[in-house]
């Protein structure tokens, strides 16, 4: 075997190594993209959506698309949005009903 074949070697092989680098970094990208996708988008909208309840918007829901855990805890998100804005509404209805009944007792007294 000559030098020449052994320098051609080492030529292919650092190729090899190098497309095998590349090939690996795309691999990791594509797959931190997906996950980002799957998990961490839906994470966030979640959070924001939290937000935005804690400031009293119970009519914001969160979309519920997938069939995962993350869709699971969006659907019970929206869930608790809607008895939290119903219980508001209660709560508004027996505010004014008190509010009248409070006329009314003065008006009588």
């Amino acid at each position: 075997m000559s030098l020449e074949d052994v320098q051609s070697a080492i030529r292919r092989t650092r190729l090899t190594l190098i497309l095998i680098g590349i090939g690996g970094f795309l691999l990791s990208f594509a797959g931190a993209t997906v996950l980002a996708r799957r998990i961490a988008r839906p994470l966030q909208r979640l959070v924001d959506g939290t937000v935005r309840i804690s400031r009293g918007d119970f009519v914001h829901r969160i979309p519920a698309r997938s069939r995962d855990e993350i869709g699971d805890l969006a659907r019970a998100f929206n869930d608790m949005t809607a008895k939290l804005l119903a219980t508001r509404e209660q709560m508004e209805e027996t505010q004014r009903k008190l509010v009248q009944t409070e006329k009314l007792a003065r008006s009588d007294g």
